[in-house]
């Protein structure tokens, strides 16, 4: 935004620092835009939770007695289907809009 504004504010007498904050300008909305880092931050580090979330529940089975091992397996598989179901939903990838449609 700084940069933008001092493309626009700085006098015709010095073009060439317009120029060059108007190339500032246009290079940090072209990594931001191709980034997309709010979306996409979030996105990934809900994923890196969930996985995390999941590891740790694995680790737990072998605490639980041998009889109870298998249903708590059983339940961490069906979490992990659900996960893996939300991978191809990243932001701005443009497969997010599809799955939206087709669970809708």
């Amino acid at each position: 935004m700084a940069a933008t504004t001092a493309a626009t504010v700085i006098p015709a007498d010095h073009a060439i620092w317009a120029r060059i904050a108007a190339g500032v300008a246009t290079l940090l909305i072209a990594v931001a835009r191709a980034l997309d880092f709010g979306a996409r931050w979030r996105w990934h580090l809900n994923m890196r939770a969930r996985y995390a979330i999941l590891l740790d529940r694995v680790d737990k089975v072998a605490l639980l007695p041998v009889n109870a091992r298998s249903d708590a397996l059983g339940q961490i598989y069906d979490e992990l289907s659900k996960v893996r179901s939300l991978e191809r939903g990243i932001p701005g990838s443009g497969t997010a809009s599809t799955v939206q449609q087709a669970g809708s």
